[in-house]
């Protein structure tokens, strides 16, 4: 994306960082951040930005979707010591446990 922006801003007639942003997602057609060669191709086809999937069917252009980002696994339970354990508590709340309640007031009174 970066090097399309610097490209279009050297062009004869250099596009504005909105504009070029613009044509930009305008050739992205799988919206993955990239534009592959067959998207430059798709959109020259069509003849417009953001060509929709109907207006790409009709012309026979096949696009492929980005693949789906991945699935983060599921944080891990928090760990328990012996202690927590032999209890049936988290270490995290044997930690909040010991915290103090109220906030320890300042040396510096005013």
């Amino acid at each position: 994306h970066s090097d399309f922006l610097v490209a279009a801003g050297t062009l004869a007639w250099p596009l504005t960082r909105e504009e070029a942003d613009y044509a930009f997602r305008g050739f992205d057609v799988n919206g993955d951040g990239l534009v592959s060669d067959a998207e430059w191709r798709a959109v020259f086809k069509v003849g417009k930005f953001y060509p929709s999937k109907a207006s790409l069917r009709d012309r026979s252009v096949e696009i492929v979707d980005p693949p789906s980002k991945p699935e983060l696994p599921p944080e891990p339970a928090p760990a328990k010591t012996p202690t927590a354990i032999a209890a049936g508590v988290s270490e995290a709340d044997v930690l909040k446990a010991s915290l103090p309640t109220q906030a320890p007031k300042p040396q510096w009174e005013m």
